[in-house]
């Protein structure tokens, strides 16, 4: 229930029960939220076991798979993923986790 100024008066003004469309559109945003804070808690607790390219490739294709091809999803993940692994290690000088093969 919420309130309804106008002119200097209030209207109380109740919320009516959402539609099927509604509740459904509700459990599908919850659950792409869900796969996205999912996500991320893995590329928290994986970023030092696996190291930084491979964990961000992982973490960029699942976030990417489901609006492209999985080829292109893969493709984009691990071309950012070297990217950003070359700027910050070579350009910015800054160290990011690696694994045991050194990347």
């Amino acid at each position: 229930m919420y309130q309804s100024y106008k002119k200097g008066k209030t209207e109380e003004i109740k919320e009516e029960d959402s539609t099927p469309e509604e509740s459904a559109q509700n459990e599908k945003s919850f659950g792409k939220i869900a796969y996205i804070v999912g996500c991320m808690l893995f590329y928290v607790f994986a970023l030092t076991y696996l190291g930084f390219v491979l964990t961000t490739t992982i973490f960029l294709f699942a976030l990417l798979f489901k609006e492209y091809k999985w080829y292109t999803s893969l493709g984009i993940a691990i071309f950012v993923s070297i990217l950003l692994f070359w700027v910050f290690g070579s350009l910015l000088n800054v160290a990011l986790p690696v694994n045991v093969l050194g990347w």
